[in-house]
């Protein structure tokens, strides 16, 4: 954080004015605040991702974001090894096969940094990176899974597919409890079973298309 103090004093209507007080002003240096449990990620929408400059703004502080790819949802966790605050950017892409997550140095900062993947409810440990970034910042490579998981839960409000967006799901089961927008088109392919479950809901109504269907993932 940016903390300032500032003088201060107080008039009545009157011209009657108090001594002089100290003010201090307390500015957030992360806009994407407040994203410090799973819970509160911030959301990637883009398959290439810079964040703008943010920061850990204590020893304690924890950074998570949500990257959402082929109907998985994987939650990062970045955060400080030596408990010491600084800036950073965040940088999240796929490269061939693996998912490749980067923290960047910003405004000269030499953060070292940790970074931690999980993937469904934020709990399930995938894999970490301890500073093996340009200047102790983190660098995670992570090999994807194949695209046809044995069950793909599509749920709600993450992997809600937005008005006019196009996709196509695939697995060996696929459970759907998600939403789908108004002039979407969307396939799921499930090669045993597709099963659109209480709170699944289509929203086509002026164009796009649903379809589900037994059929492999090749």
């Amino acid at each position: 954080n940016g903390t300032t103090v500032y003088a201060a004093v107080c008039m009545d209507v009157d011209g009657c004015t108090t001594a002089a007080g100290a003010v201090t002003v307390t500015l957030e240096c992360d806009p994407l605040e407040p994203n410090n449990t799973y819970s509160s990620a911030t959301i990637i929408a883009e398959a290439n991702y810079l964040s703008p400059e943010v920061c850990l703004d204590s020893k304690n502080d924890a950074d998570w974001y949500a990257y959402v790819h082929t109907n998985k949802v994987y939650y990062i966790r970045v955060a400080s090894v030596n408990n010491v605050h600084g800036y950073y950017k965040l940088s999240v892409s796929v490269v061939t096969d693996s998912l490749r997550i980067e923290t960047l140095s910003s405004s000269g900062s030499n953060l070292s940094t940790r970074v931690d993947l999980y993937t469904d409810n934020g709990t399930t440990f995938l894999w970490n990176d301890f500073s093996s970034g340009v200047n102790n910042f983190s660098l995670l490579k992570y090999k994807l899974p194949s695209p046809c998981p044995a069950v793909l839960n599509l749920y709600s409000t993450l992997l809600d597919i937005a008005p006019g967006q196009t996709n196509t799901a695939k697995g060996l089961q696929i459970n759907a409890t998600n939403k789908v927008g108004d002039g979407a088109t969307v396939s799921y392919y499930g090669q045993n079973a597709v099963l659109l479950l209480p709170g699944f809901q289509t929203n086509i109504s002026t164009g796009g298309s649903f379809q589900a269907a037994i059929q492999g993932c090749n």
